[in-house]
């Protein structure tokens, strides 16, 4: 799939940085460990993307940071992917999160 794919290739690209697209994977992925429940997705996310939770977590923070992931509400974490990503990664997101594959942010 090529959001695994993009998730799990990190190789520097130089002084351009790493694009949306793989941010928005992120966030899609991320979202995707917090509908089934876990109690700490980073740390999912972390062994997924083979990095250890800082970067992972950093990783999260970056995507909302670029309007790919929405912020939690207060005492929660989670957040929804946006239409941003959505577009990036071609992926109906709310068709997925009405089947209950994805589902609102968790309480902490």
């Amino acid at each position: 799939m090529e959001i695994e794919r993009e998730i799990t290739n990190w190789a520097p690209l130089g002084n351009e940085g790493f694009p949306d697209k793989k941010y928005a994977a992120v966030a899609y992925k991320y979202c995707q460990f917090v509908s089934q429940g876990l109690e700490n997705p980073i740390t999912q996310l972390a062994e997924f993307m083979n990095c250890d939770k800082n970067t992972a977590a950093s990783r999260v923070l970056e995507s909302r940071r670029r309007g790919l992931l929405t912020a939690p509400k207060s005492g929660t974490y989670g957040g929804k992917l946006t239409g941003k990503a959505e577009k990036l990664l071609n992926v109906e997101y709310e068709k997925e999160k009405k089947k209950g594959k994805i589902k609102n942010a968790k309480k902490k």
